[in-house]
């Protein structure tokens, strides 16, 4: 995407245009039909490679990326459990060359090591090529990071405020490090596949906004910045918290029993982060 439209194209003049094309290119080419023999691998895999990911310092653009990168080629390929590693690596170093600076961009020889030399150099080169080909050399994808990028810029406004009148740099943020959260959530729940990635962004900032009690909880201007209503984003609202939830508990539940203690109660009484709306 920076390959395309530059580093921050979202805080040039251009942005609304950038954004109205992204828009118009998220429409084609999305569609994954959920029918990789892989997916109940999908989760681990994940996380493994958000901590390669953060070892390598790449940005957030380029997780989701190459996450989405992950999930066409599955969507096409039954993979061998043990290549399901080195396609995440590879996935991941494509989307790296698109996104970041090249100074930032892993080399490719650094990679086997990664998986313990399950594959050598020459081997990891061969996939590489093989999965550019899978995916007709097509690696520019908008994803919800991309959006949340541009949306932030507008995360709070100068009519916002919340229960405790807190500083508007202060609320910017926190909304700032939810929005952050919620997105690596959505990455989890392939059910969002099905939803554009402009939607999901902002939902994400709805959910961000919500959980700190901004009001208004969504202003005319993230309407008009994100195109999208409340009543709009509510069913992947809905799936995001639910996610979110989840993921929350599935988090607690392995902390506890990896220190050793067992928490007073049940995962089912882990509270929501955020309130739902009504129906």
């Amino acid at each position: 995407m920076r390959e395309a439209y530059g580093y921050n194209w979202y805080q040039t003049c251009y942005a609304f245009d950038i954004d109205k094309t992204l828009k118009e290119k998220e429409l084609f080419g999305r569609k994954i039909t959920f029918q990789s023999p892989q997916l109940k691998y999908r989760s681990k895999l994940l996380e493994w490679l958000k901590t390669i990911a953060e070892k390598l310092t790449l940005s957030s653009v380029t997780v989701h990326l190459g996450v989405f990168l992950i999930d066409k080629f599955m969507d096409n390929h039954n993979i061998m459990i043990n290549r399901l590693a080195s396609v995440g690596l590879i996935c991941l170093l494509l989307a790296a060359k698109f996104e970041e600076h090249e100074n930032r961009i892993p080399n490719i020889a650094d990679l086997p090591p990664l998986v313990g030399y399950e594959l050598g150099l020459n081997e990891f080169i061969q996939l590489e090529i093989f999965i550019l080909h899978s995916l007709n050399w097509r690696v520019s994808w908008p994803t919800a990071a991309h959006f949340a990028e541009f949306y932030l810029l507008y995360a709070i406004n100068p009519d916002d405020s919340d229960y405790f009148n807190t500083s508007h740099r202060h609320l910017q943020e926190m909304v700032s490090s939810s929005l952050k959260d919620f997105l690596d959530v959505s990455l989890s729940d392939v059910v969002l596949l099905d939803y554009r990635a402009s939607e999901i962004a902002a939902a994400c900032l709805l959910a961000a906004r919500l959980e700190h009690g901004l009001r208004p909880l969504w202003p005319k201007i993230l309407e008009t910045v994100t195109g999208y209503t409340i009543p709009e984003l509510q069913p992947v609202f809905n799936i995001i918290i639910d996610a979110d939830v989840s993921h929350s508990r599935k988090r607690k539940y392995e902390e506890t029993h990896e220190s050793g203690y067992e928490s007073s109660s049940s995962p089912d009484a882990f509270p929501h982060r955020v309130k739902f709306f009504k129906e």
